[in-house]
């Protein structure tokens, strides 16, 4: 009997690992929260520089795509193009119908004289599109016989207007490009003018 522990001695050393193993628990767990927090901190870390790096790269592209360029013209949600998918110019003499497009032969235009154009933004179907504004780039099949004439024309409603004069008899054509979206207008007949004494000024074809 002399051997053994007392009662009281053993029942302390088991409280005493009791509660040894609840700090063990606690410290475990504790360890193993911070740890849990440190992986959702870093998670939202990588996933908002993944976003940021992403919406860097949109606006990387986005300012690439429109800066302006030699042969084109910017478009955007409201730029010429957008929405087009051509131009129709309508020379003197013809007419432009929604939904049918351009109508009628170019009439005989005297050199020097004003001649006035028409452009609209239609679709597919020749129908306006009204949406559409913003610069149209324009050039010119021969500039030599062109006298003056704008190199770009600004759409509002999808509906541009611009004059071109011509110093030297011929067939020119006008065409317009903006985006995607192009046209080019009909053979506008550009005549001399001569003077005869007593009948006033007549135009005189071109062969």
């Amino acid at each position: 009997m002399g051997g053994m522990e007392p009662r009281g001695a053993r029942d302390q050393r088991r409280v005493a690992l009791a509660v040894a193993l609840a700090a063990m628990v606690v410290v475990l767990g504790t360890a193993a929260v911070s740890r849990a927090r440190l992986a959702l901190r870093e998670a939202r870390r990588l996933h908002d520089s993944r976003y940021q790096r992403y919406d860097l790269g949109r606006l990387r592209e986005a300012h690439q795509s429109h800066r302006p360029g030699a042969d084109t013209v910017p478009t955007g949600p409201d730029g010429p193009g957008a929405a087009a998918a051509r131009l129709c110019i309508v020379a003197p003499g013809q007419a432009f119908t929604d939904g049918v497009g351009v109508e009628g032969a170019a009439s005989h235009q005297a050199v020097t004289a004003p001649v006035h154009f028409r452009i609209y933004a239609v679709d597919p179907h020749n129908h306006r599109v009204t949406t559409d504004k913003g610069p149209v780039r324009l050039s010119y099949s021969d500039p030599l016989l062109v006298g003056s004439g704008p190199s770009q024309v600004t759409l509002a409603d999808g509906f541009g207007e611009f004059t071109v004069t011509y110093k030297t008899p011929g067939h020119p054509t006008v065409s317009a490009r903006a985006g995607n979206a192009q046209g080019q207008s009909a053979a506008v007949p550009v005549v001399g003018v001569i003077h005869s004494p007593g009948q006033g000024t007549r135009a005189r074809p071109t062969k």
